[in-house]
Protein backbone atom coordinates (compact mmCIF):
# COMPACT_ATOMS: atom_id res chain seq x y z
CA UNK A 1 0.00 0.00 0.00
CA UNK A 2 1.32 3.43 -0.86
CA UNK A 3 0.18 6.24 1.73
CA UNK A 4 0.48 8.94 -0.37
CA UNK A 5 -1.64 7.65 -2.83
CA UNK A 6 -4.38 5.76 -1.49
CA UNK A 7 -5.11 7.36 1.70
CA UNK A 8 -7.36 8.72 0.11
CA UNK A 9 -10.35 8.47 -2.79
CA UNK A 10 -13.72 9.70 -4.08
CA UNK A 11 -16.71 7.58 -5.85
CA UNK A 12 -19.71 8.90 -7.47
CA UNK A 13 -22.47 7.04 -6.96
CA UNK A 14 -24.78 7.35 -9.76
CA UNK A 15 -27.70 6.46 -7.54
CA UNK A 16 -27.34 8.12 -5.04
CA UNK A 17 -27.09 11.33 -7.49
CA UNK A 18 -29.87 10.39 -9.12
CA UNK A 19 -31.52 10.53 -5.79
CA UNK A 20 -30.16 13.77 -4.86
CA UNK A 21 -31.60 15.55 -8.28
CA UNK A 22 -34.48 13.68 -7.62
CA UNK A 23 -34.84 15.35 -3.94
CA UNK A 24 -34.13 18.80 -5.17
CA UNK A 25 -36.47 18.68 -8.20
CA UNK A 26 -39.25 17.51 -5.51
CA UNK A 27 -38.31 20.46 -3.41
CA UNK A 28 -38.83 23.28 -5.89
CA UNK A 29 -41.74 24.61 -8.10
CA UNK A 30 -43.18 22.43 -11.00
CA UNK A 31 -42.22 25.36 -13.62
CA UNK A 32 -38.59 25.49 -12.33
CA UNK A 33 -35.51 24.57 -14.42
CA UNK A 34 -32.83 23.26 -12.59
CA UNK A 35 -29.41 23.74 -13.69
CA UNK A 36 -26.42 21.74 -12.62
CA UNK A 37 -22.74 23.47 -12.61
CA UNK A 38 -19.77 21.01 -14.39
CA UNK A 39 -17.70 23.28 -14.65
CA UNK A 40 -13.59 21.64 -14.10
CA UNK A 41 -14.70 18.28 -14.84
CA UNK A 42 -17.72 18.48 -12.34
CA UNK A 43 -15.62 19.91 -10.04
CA UNK A 44 -13.30 16.86 -10.11
CA UNK A 45 -16.48 14.22 -10.68
CA UNK A 46 -16.32 13.60 -13.92
CA UNK A 47 -18.38 15.49 -16.13
CA UNK A 48 -20.04 13.49 -18.88
CA UNK A 49 -21.14 10.18 -16.74
CA UNK A 50 -22.21 12.83 -14.49
CA UNK A 51 -24.40 15.07 -17.57
CA UNK A 52 -25.10 11.76 -19.38
CA UNK A 53 -26.84 10.65 -16.33
CA UNK A 54 -28.49 13.50 -15.56
CA UNK A 55 -29.79 14.44 -18.60
CA UNK A 56 -31.48 10.74 -19.20
CA UNK A 57 -33.58 11.55 -16.02
CA UNK A 58 -34.67 14.97 -17.57
CA UNK A 59 -32.23 17.92 -16.16
CA UNK A 60 -33.08 20.86 -18.10
CA UNK A 61 -29.90 22.89 -18.36
CA UNK A 62 -26.38 22.50 -17.50
CA UNK A 63 -23.40 24.92 -16.81
CA UNK A 64 -19.64 25.62 -17.46
CA UNK A 65 -16.75 27.61 -17.05
CA UNK A 66 -16.11 27.83 -20.54
CA UNK A 67 -16.24 26.92 -23.77
CA UNK A 68 -14.12 23.99 -24.73
CA UNK A 69 -15.87 22.73 -21.59
CA UNK A 70 -18.90 23.26 -23.40
CA UNK A 71 -18.25 21.58 -26.54
CA UNK A 72 -16.18 18.31 -24.65
CA UNK A 73 -19.95 17.83 -23.39
CA UNK A 74 -21.46 18.33 -26.64
CA UNK A 75 -19.12 15.83 -28.64
CA UNK A 76 -19.77 13.33 -25.67
CA UNK A 77 -23.35 13.49 -27.49
CA UNK A 78 -24.82 15.67 -24.46
CA UNK A 79 -28.00 17.64 -26.09
CA UNK A 80 -29.29 19.62 -23.20
CA UNK A 81 -29.18 23.36 -23.36
CA UNK A 82 -25.70 24.61 -21.56
CA UNK A 83 -25.24 27.58 -20.10
CA UNK A 84 -21.36 29.16 -20.55
CA UNK A 85 -20.55 31.54 -17.45
CA UNK A 86 -17.31 32.65 -19.09
CA UNK A 87 -16.70 35.02 -21.82
CA UNK A 88 -16.24 33.74 -25.21
CA UNK A 89 -13.79 34.29 -28.37
CA UNK A 90 -14.99 36.27 -31.26
CA UNK A 91 -14.62 32.64 -33.67
CA UNK A 92 -16.64 31.14 -31.08
CA UNK A 93 -19.50 33.14 -31.30
CA UNK A 94 -21.07 31.05 -34.56
CA UNK A 95 -20.00 27.33 -33.04
CA UNK A 96 -21.93 28.78 -30.07
CA UNK A 97 -25.19 29.74 -31.80
CA UNK A 98 -24.98 26.86 -33.98
CA UNK A 99 -24.46 24.16 -30.42
CA UNK A 100 -27.51 26.08 -28.53
CA UNK A 101 -25.06 27.22 -26.11
CA UNK A 102 -25.82 30.21 -23.83
CA UNK A 103 -23.59 32.85 -22.55
CA UNK A 104 -23.30 35.52 -19.64
CA UNK A 105 -23.16 39.15 -19.92
CA UNK A 106 -22.27 40.93 -17.34
CA UNK A 107 -22.26 44.75 -18.81
CA UNK A 108 -23.26 46.69 -21.83
CA UNK A 109 -20.22 46.21 -23.78
CA UNK A 110 -20.38 42.79 -23.54
CA UNK A 111 -23.25 42.09 -24.78
CA UNK A 112 -22.86 44.81 -27.62
CA UNK A 113 -20.07 42.70 -28.70
CA UNK A 114 -22.22 39.35 -28.79
CA UNK A 115 -25.05 41.36 -30.89
CA UNK A 116 -22.46 41.95 -32.88
CA UNK A 117 -20.90 38.72 -33.56
CA UNK A 118 -23.75 37.26 -34.09
CA UNK A 119 -25.53 39.15 -36.59
CA UNK A 120 -22.40 39.01 -38.34
CA UNK A 121 -22.83 35.23 -37.91
CA UNK A 122 -26.43 35.24 -38.94
CA UNK A 123 -27.77 33.91 -36.10
CA UNK A 124 -28.45 34.66 -32.13
CA UNK A 125 -27.21 34.44 -29.64
CA UNK A 126 -28.26 33.11 -26.10
CA UNK A 127 -27.50 35.42 -23.18
CA UNK A 128 -28.19 35.79 -19.51
CA UNK A 129 -27.63 38.76 -17.75
CA UNK A 130 -25.52 38.15 -14.56
CA UNK A 131 -26.76 40.91 -11.56
CA UNK A 132 -24.04 40.79 -8.59
CA UNK A 133 -26.13 39.51 -5.98
CA UNK A 134 -23.46 40.37 -3.14
CA UNK A 135 -20.37 38.67 -4.24
CA UNK A 136 -18.73 41.82 -5.85
CA UNK A 137 -17.21 39.15 -8.22
CA UNK A 138 -19.06 40.23 -11.37
CA UNK A 139 -22.24 40.97 -12.82
CA UNK A 140 -24.70 44.27 -12.95
CA UNK A 141 -24.01 46.19 -9.61
CA UNK A 142 -27.14 46.89 -7.97
CA UNK A 143 -26.86 48.68 -4.57
CA UNK A 144 -27.27 52.16 -4.86
CA UNK A 145 -26.97 51.67 -8.70
CA UNK A 146 -30.21 50.72 -9.53
CA UNK A 147 -31.05 53.31 -11.78
CA UNK A 148 -27.97 52.91 -13.78
CA UNK A 149 -28.61 49.28 -13.68
CA UNK A 150 -32.23 49.28 -14.93
CA UNK A 151 -30.70 51.76 -17.78
CA UNK A 152 -28.49 49.14 -18.89
CA UNK A 153 -30.41 46.21 -18.94
CA UNK A 154 -33.13 48.16 -21.18
CA UNK A 155 -30.17 49.17 -23.39
CA UNK A 156 -29.14 45.04 -23.38
CA UNK A 157 -32.64 44.32 -24.62
CA UNK A 158 -32.64 46.30 -27.47
CA UNK A 159 -29.64 44.47 -29.23
CA UNK A 160 -29.78 41.46 -31.64
CA UNK A 161 -29.19 38.52 -29.07
CA UNK A 162 -32.02 36.38 -27.20
CA UNK A 163 -32.29 36.92 -23.91
CA UNK A 164 -33.07 34.01 -20.81
CA UNK A 165 -33.91 35.11 -17.31
CA UNK A 166 -31.69 37.12 -14.96
CA UNK A 167 -28.96 35.19 -12.91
Amino acid sequence: MNLQQDRTWMEVNLDILRENYDTIRNGIKKNSDIMVMLKANAYGLGAIPIARELESIGCQRFGVACFEEAMELRDAGIQTPILIVGMLQQQQVPVAIKQNFSVTVSDLAAAEKYSRLAEAAGGKLHTYIKVDVGMSRFGIVLDEHMEEAVGEVIEMYRLQILFGMVL
